[in-house]
């Protein structure tokens, strides 16, 4: 008995070392005691140090590749970004054309082949190719009002219906993020030569009646000077959209080729009474002898306007910013000695109304890759980092227009403000795409969105004032295309091109303008015109009732 606590003893002391060898088959035992929380805290410590030092890439697929692969923005910006709390790299995924129609066709190749979405994709229009193959992420306004707190209210104060433009004409899912051209909805003036306006001693026309009197005196008074009649005051080429003539038609107060409200309903322009006096008016001109014969088969408005063989350049083709002397249009017809343009609204019809083909306030979509609806952290970085880029001055001035004094500046260099241009040798777009990653202003990769306390200060003001010009007559459905549109609209418009000139060249009377209505209707008009209704019901009366 004498001896039980003693064997009780041992037992116990055998007990406790074989649960401390138990214990010890789940750690390094070559530790010293002690260590072993240490080094899982350090080993944390090194992978979080690994992870911020790590970049997130952000794929990024662009529409016309406004950013090259290996531009000086797509390299340079993450520099810039980093101090602001964002850790990135831009992997741009390019279609290799600068070329709108290319550039789209490439697009949805890529889309068909079932290749797995970017992260950001931006667009000219929401795809609807891409919606299908369910490429998009759903967006959610909360998420967008949280991470773009200054600029959900920018769009709300340029137009508040154009988150249309995001949205799925269909389902409605909001798949996209509107941007706005920055000169405004209307955008688009009519451009005089202005030289031969001098010439003939002659204000720029301010009515329809006085329009007739320009066009007389460029077919008579050779304004070109080369001793040919071959120069006319006005044209409509393949090159415009709808039906060209716009400024004639806008002063009937309609626009074939867009939407238009009329006595609260939503109706199609080339088929309202009014274009009847329009066409009646463009058939005695041209019966006159003064409109060319190429008129919407073989003219091109731009070439033939920079050839000095047509006076005017219209329907969309005035572009603002184009028209200052750093400006596309300007700096083209300079190249004719002599040549000048002269900007102005269009003439007015017999009710005062008045204008041109406008485009609207829309610009491009940005959306982003099916695959971020799961990963909700990136992509709600993704959104604060391109608001960040858009209101900080540094970052906007880069990723819009490049280094100051190495690829752009101020026209006005001690003024800070104002017109902007590009110097040598990136006044070329096709190089500043490529080499610098920037286009112009309104039209960027790398800051897709934008406000007006920053932007304003880099518009030219003569641009600001050409843009102002004209009132707004653009398609009230901002050119998106329901199902049926897609089906019918471009048989409708060759229908509708077709018979407008057969009527202004005399083919055929005006009798049979009645005719083509009803024709219209019938192969597609009627249901499109509902389904033009019903979408602005559904998705822009609610924004424009708020």
């Amino acid at each position: 008995m004498k001896n039980l606590p003693h064997k009780v003893l041992t037992l116990v002391v055998c007990i406790l070392s074989l649960a401390l060898i138990m214990a010890g088959c789940g750690s390094d035992t070559s530790a010293p005691a002690g260590s072993q929380d240490k080094q899982a805290q350090e080993s944390d410590t090194e992978k979080g140090a690994k992870s911020m030092d790590e970049p997130m890439e952000i794929s990024y697929i662009c529409f016309l590749d406004l950013a090259g692969p290996e531009s000086y923005v797509v390299k340079k910006l993450p520099e810039l970004l980093i101090k602001k709390g964002f850790n990135v790299k831009f992997k741009m995924i390019p279609m290799g054309t600068h070329e709108g129609t290319d550039w789209t066709n490439k697009f949805n190749m890529l889309v068909a082949s079932g290749e797995s979405p970017s992260d950001v994709i931006q667009l000219s229009s929401l795809s609807p190719e891409a919606v299908k193959a369910g490429w998009f992420a759903e967006l959610n306004m909360d998420l967008l009002k949280k991470a773009l707190p200054k600029y959900v209210p920018e769009v709300d104060r340029v137009y508040p219906a154009m988150w249309a433009w995001g949205q799925d004409v269909e389902t409605g899912k909001l798949y996209g993020i509107p941007s706005f051209n920055m000169f405004g909805p209307n955008r688009h003036t009519f451009v005089y030569r202005g030289d031969w306006l001098e010439k003939f001693d002659m204000d720029p026309p301010k009515t329809l009646e006085e329009f007739e009197s320009w066009l007389k005196a460029v077919r008579e008074k050779d304004p070109n000077g080369n001793g040919q009649k071959d120069e006319f005051g006005y044209t409509a080429g393949t090159d415009q959209p709808g039906v060209g003539f716009s400024e004639v038609f806008a002063a009937y107060g309609i626009m074939p080729g867009q939407w238009m409200l009329k006595d609260g309903q939503v109706v199609r322009g080339e088929v309202q009474p009014e274009v009847r006096e329009a066409l009646q008016l463009l058939g005695k001109w041209y019966n006159e002898g003064l409109l060319p014969k190429g008129i919407l088969t073989t003219a091109k408005a731009e070439a033939d306007f920079y050839a000095g063989t047509i006076g005017t350049l219209g329907t969309a083709k005035g572009y603002a910013p184009a028209l200052v002397p750093t400006g596309m249009i300007h700096v083209n017809i300079s190249k004719l000695p002599g040549a000048k343009i002269t900007a102005v609204p269009g003439p007015k019809g017999p009710d005062g109304k008045y204008g041109t083909w406008e485009w609207g306030p829309r610009k491009y979509v940005l959306c982003f890759g099916k695959h971020l609806e799961k990963d909700q952290a990136k992509l709600e970085t993704i959104l604060r980092m391109f608001e960040t880029i858009a209101t900080d001055k540094e970052l906007f001035e880069l990723a819009m227009l490049g280094e100051r004094g190495v690829h752009w500046d101020f026209i006005d260099k001690t003024a800070n403000k104002g017109g902007t241009t590009f110097l040598e040798p990136y006044t070329e777009f096709n190089k500043r795409l490529d080499e610098v990653g920037v286009r112009e202003m309104s039209e960027s990769a790398l800051c897709p969105i934008w406000v007006e306390d920053i932007y304003k200060d880099y518009l030219d003001p003569k641009a600001v004032e050409y843009a102002s010009q004209n009132p707004g007559m653009w398609d009230v459905l901002m050119g998106i295309n329901t199902p049926a549109m897609q089906k019918y609209s471009n048989d409708l418009m060759t229908l509708t091109k077709s018979v407008y000139l057969d009527i202004i060249t005399g083919k055929k009377s005006i009798d049979a303008f009645d005719e083509y209505t009803k024709t219209w209707f019938a192969n597609g008009g009627d249901i499109m015109t509902k389904e033009a209704n019903d979408f602005y019901n559904r998705s822009f009366k609610p924004y424009l009732s708020k």
